[in-house]
């Protein structure tokens, strides 16, 4: 059964508005349907990093974080400096996802 909480965060930019996904608990099970364990995970639209850490902490060898945000893209590079990840700038239509999995929280 599907609760309805107020698990995101409102934020806009470029008259765009974001949602970022708070909820511990929902991340914990997306990431966990992604089995990421000593895999190349993507995620679309990584805005700031939480579920891209997660992802990290629960073993994956490398996380693509797909982002076009600029704002987004300045903490991602920075939270991530010495980390395997690969930051991705470009719109997901234009990417070859050549990965073990992908995970994607739509708001």
């Amino acid at each position: 059964t599907l609760r309805f909480l107020n698990c995101s965060t409102p934020y806009t930019v470029m008259g765009k508005d974001k949602h970022f996904l708070v909820c511990n608990n929902v991340i914990d099970r997306e990431v966990g349907l992604a089995i990421p364990k000593n895999k190349v995970i993507a995620e679309l639209g990584a805005g700031d990093g939480r579920i891209v850490e997660r992802l990290l902490e629960k073993g994956a060898k490398e996380v693509w974080a797909i982002e076009t945000d600029p704002i987004m893209l300045n903490v991602l590079n920075t939270k991530f400096k010495h980390k395997p990840v690969k930051i991705i700038d470009k719109d997901i239509r234009e990417v070859v996802l050549d990965c073990d999995g992908v995970v994607c929280n739509i708001p």
